[in-house]
């Protein structure tokens, strides 16, 4: 059981394990769907009714040219291609979006799983989720093993799990009522599918409604004992819109770092340490060469 008041912050990372790809491989992934005979291209023209075959080469070549890491970052600047992003990034994702990964993986959801079921009532654990992922899978597994649990949840649907884990999509994400991507089958992956499930994800620099979901994080992770980054790529911009001003005076903030290099965690570890000292008391700062996985199972008091 979570005892303490924690919060997990999601990036990309922490989906991999379940089939989802980090930014630079769903850059990498839309570029090449986007080639002239690519799935991807197909389904977006269908999407976008009128769209110039021009307009789509153009964002595709801007997005290989200019070797961002991320399709957020390129959207940064260049505006203008946010819903053609948008639409690819909600049709390559709904692909991915596998339920029978999600299962089957195993990996840090069923730890946690296993680690809060132990609680006399599940919503005693004190956890709340912050993510800056699309995707859907941590709240469908949750919904699913908590269905399990309770055997009178016939059609578990995301509000059930709301209740008990508390899951923010800080840029949104692909939809509450859209089904779950694995679930279905590719003849019913339709252009109305993936329109509706773009329209749930924002790109940070061309959307104003995530700052709202921004005041909210920090609210959270300004009560919180424990934070752990997780799959986390600390970006600068996401930083700084995501601490709040002050944090609890003892604190314990955990990150993994798995194959990133020391220039890119420089800045977080700084400003997190920062925090931690103004904070006093006994706040700490530990990022770690870790996965989720282990760092969750090995370094993780709650």
């Amino acid at each position: 059981m979570i005892e303490r008041e924690t919060v997990f912050v999601l990036g990309a990372g922490a989906s991999k394990p379940y089939g989802l790809p980090v930014g630079s491989d769903l850059r990498k992934d839309i570029i090449k769907g986007l080639e002239p005979n690519g799935e991807l291209r197909k389904e977006v023209f269908l999407v976008l009714d009128g769209l110039q075959s021009d307009d789509l080469t153009d964002f595709a070549s801007r997005l290989l040219a200019t070797k961002t890491p991320s399709i957020d970052s390129f959207i940064r600047k260049n505006s203008r291609h946010d819903l053609i992003a948008r639409i690819s990034i909600a049709a390559r994702l709904l692909h991915d979006e596998d339920g029978r990964v999600v299962d089957n993986a195993g990996d840090w959801y069923e730890d946690l799983w296993h680690f809060m079921e132990k609680a006399e009532s599940f919503e005693q654990n004190k956890l709340r989720v912050l993510t800056f992922n699309y995707d859907r899978s941590f709240e469908v597994y949750f919904t699913r093993r908590l269905a399990q649990l309770d055997p009178d949840w016939e059609n578990p649907d995301f509000e059930a799990v709301k209740s008990v884990v508390h899951p923010l999509h800080i840029h949104g994400s692909l939809g509450e009522d859209v089904e779950f991507g694995g679930i279905i089958q590719e003849n019913r992956m339709s252009p109305m599918l993936i329109q509706e499930a773009s329209r749930g994800s924002k790109i940070l620099a061309t959307d104003r409604t995530s700052r709202p979901a921004y005041h909210e994080a920090q609210t959270v992770l300004a009560r919180a004992e424990v934070i752990c980054f997780l799959g986390f790529a600390y970006h600068r911009d996401n930083m700084y819109r995501l601490m709040p001003e002050k944090l609890q005076k003892d604190v314990q903030i955990f990150g993994t770092t798995f194959k990133m290099v020391a220039r890119d965690i420089r800045y977080p570890k700084g400003q997190l340490e920062r925090l931690a000292r103004e904070a006093g008391g006994s706040a700490k700062v530990e990022l770690l060469p870790v996965d989720c996985r282990e760092l969750l199972a090995e370094h993780v008091t709650y």
